[in-house]
């Protein structure tokens, strides 16, 4: 089978924008069915914003007061790393626009995704306060291409599917906003919940 880069790529790759009025056309009033794969992929991209977002909420004030000691100002630390996701979202929504439209659908969203991966793995490796900050800013950034997954999702679907499917993505959004916070505190302080998978003397123990 291909590998999954491979199958992602293929399954963001628009087919044929359907007839305006394909739905008429067929004399049966339906409407155009979704094309799977494409919506699939939209969802999944939409999904991945909510997880992003909302992953660290559950355990940032324990993670900043590890990173800063008893800082007095910790209020204020957890507020710049929490905003600072969706401060870099902000300034690069029209930059991935513009990039979409002269590279394509299909680059904007992979690199996108590819840019989510690493920053989530980057936060997650994070020694520093500093080192969580630029990795949550990087992380924004490369989910700033959500605006073009609603391009992609208009230039794929009519009229007579467009609403079903746009109608998908709060959905994907809910689940992500209520999954990520749940996985966050699930997993947050390892060490002292589940000792049994790090033993004394192990790096992560120490």
């Amino acid at each position: 089978p291909p590998p999954a880069p491979a199958m992602l790529a293929r399954a963001c790759t628009p087919h044929a924008r359907p007839s305006m009025s394909s739905a008429a056309e067929s004399g049966d009033g339906r409407p155009t069915p979704l094309p799977r794969d494409q919506v699939a992929c939209v969802v999944m991209v939409q999904l991945c914003e909510g997880l992003a977002i909302n992953v660290l909420f559950a355990f940032v004030a324990w993670m900043v007061a590890d990173l800063r000691g008893n800082d007095t100002n910790l209020g204020l630390y957890v507020g710049i790393l929490a905003a600072s996701f969706c401060t870099a979202q902000f300034f690069s929504s029209v930059l991935w626009g513009r990039l979409s439209d002269r590279f394509g659908r299909r680059p904007a969203m992979l690199l996108g995704l590819l840019g989510s991966f690493v920053s989530t793995v980057l936060f997650g490796l994070s020694t520093t306060y500093a080192m969580a900050v630029v990795s949550r800013v990087l992380a924004g950034a490369t989910n700033g291409n959500i605006g073009v997954i609603k391009s992609f999702l208009s230039e794929i679907t009519d009229h007579s599917n467009r609403a079903q499917g746009f109608g998908l993505l709060p959905l994907a959004w809910g689940v992500g906003t209520v999954v990520a916070p749940i996985v966050g505190g699930f997993l947050s302080q390892p060490v002292e919940r589940y000792p049994s998978y790090f033993p004394d003397g192990s790096p992560q123990a120490a």
